[in-house]
C-alpha cells in the first residue's frame, strides 16, 4: 500500500513523477483507468492523481474518486478540461455526488 497512487498512461510522466514524489511519498502507480480502479478497491490511499484525459475518464474517474473518498482518501485530476469531464459525469451520472469537490482555478 502506498502514499499516494498516480494513475497515468505515459510511461515517461509516470516515472518522472514518481521519482519527484518518491522523496516524500510511497508512490504506486497505474497505467490505465481499470488498474486504477482495481488499486483503489484493494488499497487505501491518501491521494490519487489521476489523468481526466483516459477515454472514459467520466467512468472511471468517478469510481476513482467514490473508492478514494470512502476510504478517507483526495483525489486530484489533471489534464483536458475539467468543465467538460464534469458535463461528461452530469451525463452520464446525474445523481453522482459533488459534494466532496474542491475546485480551485491555478494560474502561474
Amino acid at each position: 500500500m502506498g502514499d499516494l497512487l498516480l494513475v497515468e498512461k505515459d510511461e515517461k510522466t509516470r516515472t518522472l513523477l514518481k521519482r519527484i514524489l518518491g522523496n516524500s511519498f510511497r508512490v504506486d502507480s497505474a497505467k490505465t483507468l481499470e488498474e486504477g480502479i482495481n488499486k483503489v478497491g484493494e488499497n487505501c490511499y491518501r491521494l490519487v492523481i489521476t489523468n481526466l484525459e483516459f477515454p472514459n475518464a467520466a467512468y472511471g474517474g468517478r469510481i476513482i474518486a467514490e473508492e478514494t473518498r470512502k476510504k478517507g482518501g483526495y483525489v486530484i485530476g489533471v489534464g483536458g478540461s475539467l468543465p467538460e469531464r464534469l458535463e461528461e459525469f452530469d451525463e452520464f451520472y446525474p445523481e453522482w455526488d459533488r459534494s466532496f469537490l474542491e475546485i480551485q482555478e491555478w494560474s502561474a
